[in-house]
């Protein structure tokens, strides 16, 4: 199954570009498994991702789209999106936005595979994966910069800085 559903591919954008793009036969209505086969390729892009450190995501395994413990939201919002990508392509070509619509939500993937970005979710990390977003978190960062202000020195300093009001302990 996939990680979303057409109703989470509609709110991408209105239901008769879906429609249109989705009626091969030309008989006003969206031909059956198109949809479906769009959001199923969607999953099985962002799954080669994401099985990096979430192998419990795989969309075989879903049963519910809804259940946030099967798909995280977020998840389920970027799959609805780089479905929308693959609905728009087959309606109008590729365009630049929507190339760029299918790059935001691949970027997005490649950062939860390199780990920079943690999915929240009922499904556990995998025991061997580490997360480089949070060693850069917590990486020494230097001495702290004070641009725009004046440097609030100590409280013996409080006349020649107006760190400290009248009411300090400085006077």
């Amino acid at each position: 199954m996939a990680y979303c559903n057409e109703a989470d591919v509609d709110k991408v954008f209105h239901e008769p570009s879906v429609t249109r793009s989705m009626d091969d036969d030309a008989s006003g209505a969206e031909d059956t498994g198109i949809i479906d086969a769009l959001m199923d390729e969607a999953s099985g892009e962002l799954w080669g991702y994401v099985k990096t450190h979430y192998a419990t995501l795989d969309p075989a395994n879903v049963t519910d789209v809804t259940n946030t413990a099967q798909v995280p939201a977020v998840l389920r919002r970027k799959t609805a999106r780089l479905a929308a990508a693959y609905v728009l392509m087959r309606q109008i070509g590729t365009t630049p936005p929507i190339k760029q619509m299918q790059d935001d939500v691949l970027a997005w993937a490649q950062k939860v595979a390199d780990g920079d970005i943690l999915l929240t979710t009922g499904s556990s990390r995998l025991a061997d994966s580490t997360s480089r977003g949070v060693q850069k978190a917590f990486a020494p960062q230097g001495e702290i910069q004070h641009y725009g202000e004046a440097d609030p020195g100590s409280p013996g300093d409080a006349a020649k800085n107006g760190f400290f009001d009248s009411d300090s302990e400085a006077n």
